[in-house]
């Protein structure tokens, strides 16, 4: 085209559509100054910019300020070149998304780009994309990306097969790898972690960035574990510790509700088996080792006499040469009644922490009853009252009469020597 002007300032502008795409028109706008006698000449170099995006897979696509390029037969203007999408368009910032599958789940990556006239910008996967790298705990593990769901497998030549691998927009992404807890293949996890990726970045997350280790020591070898209803069965001997043994688990991180199914080694021959539970926080790349005394506590009673008989909770309990019993027990509320030959029954009630041993022992946190025709229930963490283990307002019945028979036979003799002899 050409045509006769006054020679100045002038604003042009062509409207033309982009020959990569013939249904996109643009107005590509440019400043002239012309000067008189001279022919000043416009070409597309001059007021144009060229924008090659390359796509993951020959099936992406792009819309270029919302202007849609389908894929396009030409890779790269080179046989065997990368998918390329080619675009003439007028010099500025523009909104690109491209539209690729990942090569799994299919994404709209979207960045800003920034062109000049006379100029070619290249756009590259690395541009616009970030590589999510997902290490598993075994070979079945699987992952979901933003409820994309990665099968359990390598997806790069020569790539570890417990890694999966996602090419995902940069940005915050929501990443649950469900897979088996190695110590019990039998109980599934979905282990939740929340990652935030860069533009051409790889970020890769293992194990420890999205689960906490929990060991668990049983009093007994018969000793099992539910960790959120998930059963535990598996042992190793712990070194050093005949008896012990330990749960090995891989959970996810969070608050779980942990239950130990053991019996109290002191009665494990006659004992029943209990439920110890507690609820335990915890963090990625956390180890914790639990241990009796942290899901359970210990209550230490003493008898007066080797017949004596302790009940606690209606169960009776057997004590041993040193008239006692230590019995391990839930966190909670329990109910101890001493039984000895010869005293009044006593009956208290104990609020029994995790970690804590109640020592209910002669003239040490137990307050008894006043009589024998009274069982009295009070808080073992009161104060001890002063004196005996038991405080009675009259003796025991073995006791009474022997004094009554002393007092009888010393008025007896006490008679006799002042009676007056009589002689015949």
């Amino acid at each position: 085209m050409t045509t006769i002007i006054p020679a100045g300032t002038h604003t042009v502008t062509v409207q033309d559509s982009d020959p990569a795409n013939l249904q996109q028109k643009y107005n590509y706008t440019i400043t002239v100054v012309t000067t008189i006698g001279q022919t000043t000449k416009i070409g597309p170099e001059n007021y144009t910019s060229r924008l090659e995006i390359v796509t993951l897979t020959p099936e992406g696509t792009a819309t270029i300020d919302g202007r849609w390029y389908p894929p396009q037969p030409f890779q790269g203007g080179l046989p065997g070149g990368p998918p390329t999408i080619y675009a003439t368009i007028p010099a500025g910032t523009h909104t690109i998304t491209v539209k690729d599958t990942d090569p799994q789940q299919k994404y709209n990556y979207t960045i800003t780009a920034t062109t000049k006239i006379g100029q070619t910008t290249r756009i590259q996967p690395q541009n616009y994309s970030t590589i999510l790298q997902i290490t598993t705990l075994t070979l079945e593990g699987g992952a979901y990306i933003d409820k994309r769901w990665y099968p359990p497998r390598g997806t790069l030549p020569g790539g570890n097969p417990k890694t999966i691998y996602g090419i995902i927009p940069a940005g915050t992404h929501a990443v649950i790898v469900v897979d088996n807890d190695t110590s019990n293949l039998q109980n599934r996890y979905n282990y939740t972690i929340t990652v935030v990726t860069t533009i051409g970045q790889t970020t890769k997350i293992g194990p420890e960035n999205y689960t906490s280790r929990l060991d668990i020591q049983t009093m007994t070898v018969q000793g099992m574990a539910f960790i959120d209803g998930r059963r535990y069965q598996r042992f190793d001997i712990l070194p050093g510790g005949p008896g012990y043994v330990i749960l090995n688990a891989t959970i996810p991180v969070g608050t779980h509700r942990i239950t130990v199914r053991d019996r109290d080694p002191y009665i494990m021959m006659i004992g029943e088996e209990q439920d110890y539970n507690i609820t335990l926080t915890t963090r990625a790349g956390q180890y914790i080792m639990l241990r009796p005394q942290n899901y359970s506590g210990k209550i230490n009673v003493t008898t007066l006499t080797n017949e004596g008989i302790v009940r606690i909770d209606g169960k009776q309990y057997p004590i041993n040469s040193l008239r006692n019993v230590i019995v391990t027990l839930p966190a909670g509320t329990h109910t101890v009644v001493v039984l000895d030959k010869g005293y009044s029954p006593v009956m208290i009630t104990v609020a029994l922490k995790v970690g804590q041993t109640l020592d209910l022992s002669p003239g040490n946190k137990y307050l008894m009853t006043t009589t024998t025709s009274t069982i009295k229930s009070v808080n073992a963490q009161a104060a001890a009252p002063t004196g005996a283990f038991y405080r009675f307002s009259r003796l025991p019945s073995s006791a009474v009469l022997i004094g009554v028979a002393v007092l009888v036979l010393a008025a007896v003799f006490i008679y006799v020597r002042g009676k007056p002899n009589v002689r015949e």
